[in-house]
């Protein structure tokens, strides 16, 4: 009797042990990610709405954000208590157009570092106009990927970034992400996804 009890409460630990652990990430090779979820990078015109935080160990950033991809070109709005109102940045790789107001146009190649100079805010643009849809950013053999049971990327570290996706949701009978935590050496930015608009 005691060792049928003995046996019942250790199967009784070992099944609540095995239900409570959380699902583990596993790594996964980006030319292998690729070869069975090469239709995730099929979304080359979308739009969104939502918010973003930008932290450095001096200065926070806040505000709202809309996203216009339509292919290689780009138009981002960001507005809040960024210190120069409404921004606007809109360009394609190699060339950034940067808005502050009526009369205030600056150029540039880097989208990123524009941004930064004249806003203090860093976005990465460039990747993240990938990220955003829970693929990596192409031809880059060295990406670190992490996916879920599902096949989902959870984790992408890029150009610098360690990208965590901390939610996914249905869109249009699409699984895109909508929680997005970024991170390099000195910035830390948080994208909350509100609002998806998936274009044919």
């Amino acid at each position: 009797m005691k060792l049928r009890l003995y046996l019942l409460i250790v199967s009784l630990l070992v099944t609540s042990a095995c239900t409570t652990q959380p699902k583990k990430s596993t790594e996964v090779e980006q030319g292998e990610w690729i070869k069975f979820n090469g239709h995730a990078f099929k979304h080359q015109s979308w739009a969104l709405n939502g918010r973003f935080v930008v932290r450095n160990e001096s200065e926070s950033w806040h505000g709202d954000i809309y996203w216009q991809q339509e292919n290689e070109t780009y138009l981002i709005r960001l507005s809040g208590p960024l210190g120069q109102g409404k921004v606007q940045l809109k360009g394609k790789p190699g060339h950034s157009e940067l808005q502050l107001s009526e009369n205030e146009y600056y150029i540039a190649e880097d989208a990123e570092r524009l941004l930064s100079r004249f806003t203090g805010v860093v976005i990465p643009v460039e990747g993240l106009r990938y990220w955003v849809l829970g693929v990596p950013r192409p031809n880059n053999v060295n990406a670190g990927l992490e996916q879920d049971e599902q096949g989902r990327l959870v984790r992408i570290t890029q150009h610098g970034w360690d990208v965590q996706i901390k939610r996914y949701d249905q869109v249009d009978g699409e699984t895109l992400p909508t929680k997005l935590f970024m991170d390099n050496k000195e910035y830390k930015v948080r994208l909350v996804v509100d609002q998806w608009q998936l274009k044919a």
